[in-house]
């Protein structure tokens, strides 16, 4: 978890998850641990780039190229502000390199 809590934010974040992961996928976590983490994957075993952006509750994920992967919403208790985390399902030899945060003003 971060130290500092953010809230609207856009974060980079390369990750590379095994095929065997399938069932398991890492995800990142906004606004602290009682939030859903938003999925990084798919799991082929390749790195991936992933921009995800909070805007006003609002959770876009794109992929490296700029190409819409998911779009959601935080729940609406989701706190204003929080730390980001990566959550992983038991075991897992994911990798995650090249995290930067930005908070949006």
């Amino acid at each position: 978890w971060t130290e500092e809590s953010f809230g609207d934010v856009e974060i980079l974040i390369d990750s590379k998850v095994p095929a065997a992961a399938a069932e398991a996928l890492p995800g990142l976590v906004v606004r602290g641990p009682s939030v859903p983490p938003v999925v990084l994957g798919p799991a082929n075993g390749t790195w991936q780039r992933r921009v995800i952006t909070v805007r006003q509750g609002a959770v876009k994920v794109l992929d490296g190229s700029g190409t819409l992967l998911a779009e959601t919403s935080l729940p609406a208790d989701a706190p204003a502000r929080g730390p980001i985390g990566i959550r992983t399902s038991g075991p897992s030899e994911s990798q995650f390199a090249n995290i930067f945060v930005r908070e949006l003003k």
